[in-house]
């Protein structure tokens, strides 16, 4: 059986490649670990507390990214300066994809009031020869001016006679006006900058983490239009705070193979059904790239439950997806259970987890073009992306649970499954399928693959509920809009610091601690999740 088209694209760009600088203080750790989702970092043969741009930083908890750390510059530091000129010149030479640089973020403190902005080392750094490269300015601690504009504001009766919303609207108004004064205007007043270069304010801070999703939106433009379509894939893969750009991603990898001739087996010709349909898996499921530390999205267990979700669609008549709640999450906490794939000459343990033995046997026959097989194909490529969006939302309301454990999997199949969407999926497949020509069938060029991305637009879900309970979401992501055309059937300069820290010890913030300790109980997500329909 063919790879993943995911495997060929990790053969060429195994990792995200990042030159990070900036001084102690600015936030360049915790950024990282909030935007990889990670608790530590590891260097490589590297003495602690010195500082070499050649060692790469990485974690063992995201293994698709690794750093390169600069110092911060100070005025008249010749030897460091050329140090990191030396080293971007260097990678930009590098034959192959994977060992060169895809992005750099510099990284400065958002100053006080009257405080300076971009010192002469930050503006000799803009100068160097990036060519190409992409350059992100990430002006960091943006809570801290937040927050000081709510206090002078509030101070200054402003606020009075406000709902919360107007509070912070205008609060945001203010910030962002001192921001574009303080920030935007001196940065553009450089005479010499990066020919890629573009900026964003940042906060870790859960009020505000909807900038780091604005951060991994910005590198992915320049990424994409100016290095190289892997580097984006794998760059959209090791974040861990965008759901768009991970439905973007799967959509993208999909696209260049397996997801076209869908109707005429174009791939998929004298392959065992089971085995089309794990290739489709491991891409998706490899873009979404979970902290998830017993791997359980790579137990034959998660697909036997995404498997549950698309049985109807091999039945002619169908019986509505889900119509038994209870009884369907029975079936997929007992397919979790199961060690093994459910096809093929282990048949007989279909029964305890809701499979029919007829479904068992026909995952393990011959791929044939037939609707009944276009039907399944179609539902597990959207319902996976769907729960797995679902899955992604649930988790980044347990920050204080990084890795994803099998509750959170029956949380996210138990809001799915059985909806209103996943009924509306399926019954607009068998619409389409039903629609579909004899000629449609067999032409390799059909338009099943733009079916499949407009159902996926249309029917993805958005957790609107904030990282704490009770407050509105600021962490919701910018809808993806399905396609127009509905288709026919036809300080001190330092380096990166690398401590260990214990999975029970709170992830730090840009500025200071949130203060609080991890619950010793898993918090029960759904008395405060809602999710909305795009």
């Amino acid at each position: 059986m063919a790879s993943p088209s995911l495997d060929n694209i990790f053969k060429e760009c195994p990792r995200f490649r990042i030159l990070i600088s900036g001084k102690t203080g600015v936030g360049k750790t915790t950024l990282i670990k909030e935007t990889f989702n990670i608790d530590q970092l590891e260097e490589s043969d590297k003495d602690r507390g010195k500082c070499d741009i050649e060692q790469e930083i990485s974690s063992s908890q995201n293994d698709l990214f690794v750093l390169h750390d600069s110092q911060g510059f100070e005025a008249g530091e010749v030897d460091n300066f050329n140090t990191v000129k030396t080293f971007i010149d260097s990678r930009a030479r590098m034959p192959e994809i994977k060992d060169r640089l895809h992005a750099v973020w510099l990284c400065i403190q958002i100053p006080h009031v009257d405080g300076r902005l971009i010192e002469t080392g930050d503006e000799e750094f803009l100068k160097l020869p990036f060519d190409d490269l992409p350059v992100v300015i990430v002006f960091t601690q943006y809570d801290r001016l937040y927050h000081q504009f709510s206090y002078d504001l509030a101070r200054s009766g402003e606020l009075q006679n406000k709902t919360a919303e107007e509070r912070n609207e205008r609060i945001e108004q203010e910030s962002e006006r001192y921001f574009q004064k303080n920030c935007i205007e001196q940065l553009k007043s450089i005479k010499h900058q990066p020919k890629r270069m573009k900026w964003v304010k940042v906060s870790s801070r859960p009020n505000h983490r909807k900038t780091l999703k604005v951060l991994t939106d910005v590198t992915e433009e320049l990424v994409r239009n100016h290095v190289r379509e892997s580097a984006w894939v794998v760059m959209a893969a090791a974040q861990r705070v965008n759901a768009d750009t991970k439905v973007k991603s799967c959509i993208a990898v999909g696209m260049q193979k397996y997801w076209r001739g869908l109707a005429a087996g174009t791939y998929f010709a004298d392959r065992r059904l089971d085995a089309c349909i794990g290739v489709i898996h491991q891409d998706i499921v490899g873009i979404w790239n979970f902290r998830d530390d017993e791997e359980i999205l790579h137990r034959p267990s998660f697909m036997n439950v995404v498997l549950l979700l698309v049985q109807d669609l091999a039945d002619p008549s169908g019986s509505s997806p889900g119509s038994d709640t209870i009884k369907n999450l029975e079936a997929i906490k007992a397919a979790l259970g199961v060690a093994t794939p459910i096809s093929g000459p282990l048949a007989p343990l279909v029964a305890s987890v809701g499979l029919s033995m007829m479904f068992a046997k026909w995952l393990s026959d011959m791929y044939n073009s037939t609707p009944g097989v276009l039907r399944c194909l179609m539902g597990y490529i959207v319902d996976i992306t769907i729960v797995l969006e679902v899955l992604f939302w649930l988790k980044i309301a347990q920050p204080q649970r990084p890795s994803i454990c099998e509750e959170d999997l029956i949380a996210a199949f138990n809001h799915y499954q059985g909806s209103v969407g996943h009924l509306e999926v399926h019954q607009q497949i068998r619409r389409y399928v039903d629609n579909m020509t004899l000629i449609d069938h067999i032409n390799p060029n059909d338009n099943t693959h733009v079916e499949v991305e407009r159902l996926i637009n249309s029917h993805r879900r958005i957790l609107v509920d904030t990282l704490t309970p009770g407050t509105k979401s600021d962490a919701t992501p910018t809808a993806v809009s399905p396609p127009q055309n509905s288709p026919t059937p036809k300080t001190q300069p330092s380096s990166i610091p690398v401590v260990p820290t214990s999975k029970h010890e709170e992830r730090g913030t840009d500025s200071h601690s949130e203060g609080s300790t991890p619950s010793k109980k898993k918090p029960k997500t759904s008395r405060f999740l809602r999710f909305w329909k795009k």
